[in-house]
């Protein structure tokens, strides 16, 4: 994990913080895909993450709550 040194913390806005090990975080993802044909298809992805421990009383983390989603467009290329 990064840890925010006392040097970084005086050039900065944030706090020193030194990060022990542990758990990052703890979630669930949610995914589908559709196949159009056999050339095209389109995958979804959507996922939450809470962060844990260190990774969440970090001082560089502005949320506890990660949200992220993904739209993917793939084409299947014959050589």
């Amino acid at each position: 994990m990064r840890t925010v040194t006392p040097a970084e913390s005086i050039a900065s806005d944030f706090d020193s913080f030194d990060a022990q090990s542990g758990w990052l975080s703890a979630g669930i993802k949610a995914e589908a895909s559709y196949q159009f044909n056999d050339d095209w298809g389109v995958t979804g992805t959507l996922r939450y993450d809470q962060l844990l421990g260190d990774t969440a009383e970090s001082p560089i983390t502005q949320s506890e709550d990660q949200v992220s989603a993904s739209f993917v467009v793939t084409r299947k290329v014959t050589i």
